[in-house]
C-alpha cells in the first residue's frame, strides 16, 4: 500500500521524497506526448481503416460491421485525447470560472463511455456473426445481410445514447 503525503513542495512516497515539479513533470510528459501520440496513432490507424474497408466495398456485412467499430473506436480516441490533455498538470495553475472536474465528467468522461461501450456492443454482435459462421456455415450469409448489419450497428449507436440521456438531461 502506497501513501502519498505533500509536505511543501514536495511529494513523499513510500519514504522517499520526491519533488513536485518531476513528478509534475513526468506526468506532463506521459499526458501529453506518450497518450497525446498514442491517440493520434489509434485515430490515423482507424481512419484508415474506414478507407480501407470503404475501397473494398461495403456489400459485405462484415465491413460494415468492422467499419462501425473503427467509427466508434475514433470517438473514444478522440474524447480519450480531450481528457488527456486536460489532465494536464499545468490546467491547474489555470483559474477556471467552473469546476473542472464536474466539467471533464460531463463533457468528455461519459461521450468517452459511451463509445467505449458502443465499442463493446459492436465487438459482440461480430463475434455473434462468426458464432453462426461456425454454427450455420451455409446459412449465415441469407441470416446476416448487409441491411441487417446496418441496421444493427445503427440500433446499437441509437440505443447505447440512453447512457448519456440521464447525465444531460439533468443541465
Amino acid at each position: 500500500m502506497t501513501s502519498n503525503i505533500t509536505e511543501g513542495n514536495f511529494l513523499i512516497v513510500n519514504k522517499g521524497v520526491i519533488d513536485s515539479t518531476l513528478v509534475e513533470f513526468f506526468m506532463t510528459f506521459n499526458l501529453m506526448l506518450c497518450a497525446v501520440l498514442i491517440d493520434f496513432a489509434g485515430i490515423a490507424g482507424n481512419v484508415i481503416n474506414i478507407l480501407n474497408f470503404q475501397k473494398q466495398g461495403l456489400q459485405d456485412s462484415v465491413n460494415v460491421t468492422l467499419t462501425a467499430l473503427a467509427v466508434s473506436d475514433i470517438g473514444a480516441l478522440f474524447f480519450q485525447l480531450l481528457v488527456n490533455i486536460l489532465f494536464n498538470p499545468l490546467w491547474r495553475r489555470v483559474q477556471l470560472p467552473f469546476s473542472s472536474s464536474s466539467v471533464l465528467a460531463m463533457v468528455f468522461f461519459y461521450p468517452h463511455g459511451y463509445f467505449i461501450r458502443v465499442s463493446g456492443f459492436i465487438t459482440a454482435f461480430a463475434a455473434f456473426e462468426r458464432c453462426l459462421c461456425v454454427v450455420l456455415p451455409m446459412d449465415v450469409k441469407r441470416i446476416i445481410t448487409r441491411n441487417v448489419a446496418v441496421v444493427v450497428n445503427i440500433i446499437i449507436f441509437i440505443a447505447l445514447l440512453l447512457y448519456l440521456y440521464p447525465e444531460h438531461s439533468v443541465f
